[in-house]
C-alpha cells in the first residue's frame, strides 16, 4: 500500500525523484562533453561504453541516496535498480568490446589527450634508424658520417668531383685514367668517369680526410678526401675492386686505407676487370692516340719481321738449289757395277758414291766416311 504522506520537500526535489531527472544537471552536461569528445572512429564507442558504465552507476549511487531521504514509488525503484544494472552492464561490454579490438588507440581518436601524452608516445613509437654496418675490410670507415656532408653535382673524370661545399675533390688514393684533352684521352677514361657518376651523381656523400695522405710532412692536396656514400660504401675502393683506377701511392706516406686500395686492385687485375683486360687496355692507360701509334709501330715491326723471315727463306731455297747444280750428274744406277779404283769410277762417271748405292765398296771408301771417291786421289 502506497503511503499517503511524504517528507516535506520542494517542486525541484519532487522533480528530481522522476526517472529522467534522478541524475544532477552537472553529471548530464559531463555525459555530453564526453560524447561529443568522443565522436571519432572508435572513440566514439568507447565514450559511449564509458558515459553508459557512468550513468549506471551515479544511477545506482544517486538512487541509494535518495531512497533514504526520500520515500520512491516502486516503479521509480525498478527503474533505478534494472536501469543502473543494465546502464553498468552494456557500458562494461562496450568498453570491453573496444579496449580488446584496439589497446591503444590512436591519438587522433581521442583528441582530449593532452599534448604531453600525444608527445610521449610518438617518441615511443618513433623509430630510431639502425646505423648502417660497415666492413673495414672493403675500406669502410665506422666513422664517415662524422666527415663533411655534401651533395656530388658534377664528375670530371674517374676520380676528381664537384659538389655543393667544394669547387674540386680528388678522391684520395686512387688515379684513373684521364680525359682532360678531349682529342687525346686516356684509355678507358670514358668508362671510369661514367662509373663515377654512376655511382655520385646527385647522392648524399660524405668527405673524410686523412692527415697520412701527406708528402714531407705538408699535406698533399687540400681537396684530397675518402669519399663515401650514405651506405657507407668506400667509392675509391669500389672503383680499385672493379678495375677502373689504379692505387696511388705516389712513394709517399702510407695512408690509412692504402694497403686495402692495393688488395681492391691486386684482386682486379687477377680477375682482369676493366682497365686490366687484355679486350680494353692490358693494364696501359696510355693516351688513345699514343696506344694507336703504338700499335701501329708493333704491327710495322710484325710486318718487317716477316718480310725478313721471308727473304731468309728465299735465300736458303736458292743456297739449296746451287748445291744442287753443283754436284756432278750421276749416270744410270746398276747395283752389280764394281770398280777397283777411284780413277776408274770417275772415267765411268762416277764419284761420290754413298753406301749402298751403286759403285760403292769399302775399298775406294779410304777414310771410311760412307762416301766413296770424295776426293781426288
Amino acid at each position: 500500500m502506497r503511503r499517503n504522506k511524504l517528507p516535506r520537500f520542494n517542486a525541484d526535489i519532487k522533480q528530481s525523484i522522476s526517472v529522467f531527472h534522478i541524475l544532477p544537471l552537472w553529471v548530464w552536461m559531463l555525459f555530453l562533453v564526453l560524447f561529443l569528445a568522443g565522436l571519432h572512429e572508435n572513440g566514439l564507442l568507447l565514450s559511449i561504453g564509458t558515459i553508459l558504465t557512468l550513468v549506471g552507476i551515479t544511477f545506482a549511487i544517486s538512487y541509494i541516496i535518495k531512497k533514504r531521504r526520500y520515500q520512491l514509488t516502486r516503479t521509480d525503484k525498478r527503474i533505478a535498480i534494472y536501469g543502473s544494472t543494465i546502464t553498468i552492464v552494456v557500458g562494461l561490454i562496450i568498453t570491453g568490446i573496444v579496449v580488446q579490438k584496439d589497446p591503444m588507440p590512436s591519438t587522433q581518436s581521442y583528441p582530449f589527450r593532452s599534448r604531453v601524452n600525444q608527445s610521449a608516445k610518438a617518441a615511443s613509437e618513433k623509430k630510431i634508424p639502425e646505423p648502417p654496418k660497415v666492413d673495414e675490410t672493403m675500406a669502410q670507415d665506422i666513422h664517415y658520417r662524422e666527415g663533411i656532408k655534401d651533395k656530388v653535382t658534377k664528375v670530371i673524370d674517374g676520380d676528381t668531383i664537384v659538389t655543393d661545399k667544394h669547387s674540386r675533390v680528388h678522391l684520395i688514393g686512387i688515379t684513373a685514367p684521364r680525359n682532360d684533352h678531349a682529342e687525346n684521352p686516356q684509355c678507358f677514361s670514358t668508362e671510369a668517369t661514367q662509373k663515377l657518376a654512376e655511382l655520385t651523381t646527385n647522392k648524399t656523400i660524405y668527405l673524410v680526410k686523412d692527415s697520412a695522405y701527406t708528402k714531407n710532412n705538408q699535406e698533399l692536396t687540400s681537396n684530397s678526401f675518402y669519399v663515401y656514400l650514405d651506405n657507407g660504401t668506400n667509392i675509391a675502393y669500389q672503383l680499385l675492386k672493379d678495375g677502373y683506377g689504379r692505387e696511388s701511392s705516389h712513394n709517399y706516406q702510407s695512408y690509412k686505407w692504402q694497403q686495402k686500395f692495393k688488395e681492391a686492385q691486386n684482386d682486379a687485375q687477377k680477375n682482369t676487370k676493366g682497365l686490366w683486360n687484355e679486350n680494353t687496355c692490358a693494364g696501359d692507360t696510355i693516351s688513345v692516340a699514343a696506344k694507336r701509334q703504338k700499335q701501329k709501330e708493333a704491327k710495322e715491326k710484325q710486318h718487317q719481321k716477316i718480310e725478313a723471315e721471308g727473304q731468309t727463306q728465299q735465300k736458303l731455297r736458292a743456297a739449296t738449289a746451287t748445291r744442287q747444280t753443283q754436284q756432278p750428274a750421276q749416270p744410270p744406277s746398276n747395283p752389280n757395277i764394281q770398280f777397283r779404283s777411284c780413277k776408274e769410277a770417275r772415267a765411268a762417271g762416277y764419284s761420290h758414291m754413298r753406301r749402298g748405292q751403286p759403285g760403292y765398296s769399302q775399298a775406294l771408301d779410304r777414310d771410311n766416311d760412307g762416301i766413296a771417291c770424295d776426293s781426288h786421289r
